[in-house]
């Protein structure tokens, strides 16, 4: 994601409505998987959202690069919300 900076910037509108509208099920689909089973092994919390943390993680690629890079911090703080009390 993050090497993609600004990308959403050079695409049309429509084009990226088309991307979305192709890989948002099966990324979701994925998603949920892995906190499906994180759930089951009791390290993630049991109301874990995959379109939550598909709209929190997809902040990463606005993360600004260089001395301010925050993404790693951003990250850190995604999967601590994950994991079970």
């Amino acid at each position: 994601m993050r090497r993609k900076h600004g990308l959403g910037d050079a695409i049309s509108p429509v084009a990226q409505q088309a991307v979305v509208e192709q890989t948002y099920a099966p990324v979701i689909t994925a998603i949920s998987r892995l906190l499906d089973a994180g759930k089951t092994d009791g390290t993630v919390r049991g109301d874990a959202d995959p379109g939550d943390f598909l709209q929190l993680s997809g902040a990463l690629w606005r993360a600004a690069p260089g001395p301010e890079d925050r993404a790693a911090r951003m990250l850190a703080l995604i999967l601590d919300g994950l994991r079970a009390e």
